[in-house]
């Protein structure tokens, strides 16, 4: 069944941040601030926790220079140079100057490595291959980082995916895993064809998933259970009102007319794989072996190629524990002592034993040097 998603509430393209993070008197004081001051203040609001603007990521325009300027601000301070570039996610290319950083959420994060795992788990799977294709299969593993280098764009130039799938020491994915909540699919769609053109067809295959826009407080009101107080916490569930889902694959294709090669993107629609009354729908997101590996160790049209699509259901179940893992975030922390605290009360408790067994001891030596005496 195809479907496709309708705007996110409050979404928009990427680009003005106008206000949020500095929280400015007014718009138009947001603007008077510089590019720079704009997105440091970005960031650091959302290391502080008290980002709350919606959709969840901002985009100026900047210059080489002024790059160069906002990496040296960050790293000059000691809580944000280390943090932000490990948990925030950015894009930025010489040629168009825009940078983008974005703030996923658990929900984001655990739907991207869940769809990262199922690939991958898939094409290990549908083995053995002849010898040529299993040694480029062995060689594929989830990238540590999804940073992506695309040196045609600028020497700096960086884009940073939810997820990526390469082969051992190649500079660009051939796979690419994104999802969105508060951007629209028409961004999506354009997000996907930049990754095809910007990499001339190394990036071979985009799999989006798009979520259903809920707010903050919508997900604090639908998700979020309260926990009861006992010696265990049980997670929490989904609510019975869950967020709608689809999906759409984006491949590279090369077509070859007269001596010349064309790249085009090939779109296979949007297809959603979860209503509103939390019902699966029938179906499958279609993978192939060929998604992964580089077009010269396995084209489309190979019959070495081999079909991976992951189930509807899969996809439901990646949901539904990313939403688990949201609901739970929401849980308030002075309900249960969260596990550094415990592994702080039992240090303490150790402690205290191993002192009070260095009394009994240092007790019972002097009873011995005494009777000794």
């Amino acid at each position: 069944m195809s479907d496709t998603p309708p705007p996110s509430p409050g979404s928009a393209p990427e680009n003005p941040c106008p206000s949020g993070p500095c929280e400015p008197s007014s718009p138009q004081s947001a603007r008077a601030l510089s590019p720079i001051v704009r997105l440091f203040n970005a960031i650091a609001s959302v290391h502080q926790g008290t980002y709350a603007a919606s959709p969840r990521f901002v985009s100026e325009k900047l210059d080489a220079e002024q790059y160069t300027a906002l990496h040296a601000r960050l790293a000059e301070d000691k809580e944000l140079a280390s943090w932000w570039p490990d948990k925030l996610r950015f894009d930025w290319d010489e040629t168009s100057g825009e940078f983008v950083v974005r703030m996923p959420g658990v929900l984001h994060d655990t739907i991207a490595l869940g769809l990262q795992d199922a690939a991958l788990e898939r094409v290990r799977a549908a083995g053995p291959y002849p010898p040529h294709l299993q040694t480029c299969v062995d060689r594929l593993h989830a990238a540590s980082t999804s940073d992506t280098r695309l040196p045609q764009l600028g020497r700096k130039a960086k884009k940073s995916p939810a997820v990526s799938i390469r082969i051992r020491d190649r500079r660009s994915p051939t796979f690419i895993g994104e999802v969105a909540t508060s951007q629209d699919t028409t961004t999506l769609e354009n997000k996907a064809a930049q990754y095809i053109d910007d990499s001339e067809g190394k990036i071979k295959t985009i799999a989006c998933i798009k979520v259903e826009h809920w707010t903050q407080d919508e997900v604090a009101a639908r998700l979020a259970r309260p926990v009861e107080e006992a010696d265990e916490v049980e997670e929490a569930e989904p609510a019975p009102a869950v967020r709608e889902a689809w999906y759409c694959v984006f491949r590279a294709v090369k077509v070859e007319q007269a001596d010349e090669i064309t790249l085009t993107v090939h779109e296979h629609g949007w297809t959603k794989f979860r209503d509103s009354q939390n019902r699966t729908l029938d179906g499958a997101m279609n993978l192939q072996l060929s998604d992964f590996p580089p077009t010269h160790n396995l084209a489309a049209d190979s019959p070495d190629n081999r079909d991976l699509s992951i189930d509807h259901s899969e996809l439901v179940r990646i949901l539904q524990d990313a939403e688990v893992e949201e609901a739970n975030s929401l849980v308030p922390q002075d309900r249960s002592p969260s596990p550094p605290d415990r592994k702080r009360l039992a240090f303490k408790r150790k402690l205290s034993d191993e002192g009070l067994q260095a009394r009994v001891d240092a007790l019972a030596m002097a009873g011995v040097q005494k009777r000794r005496a």
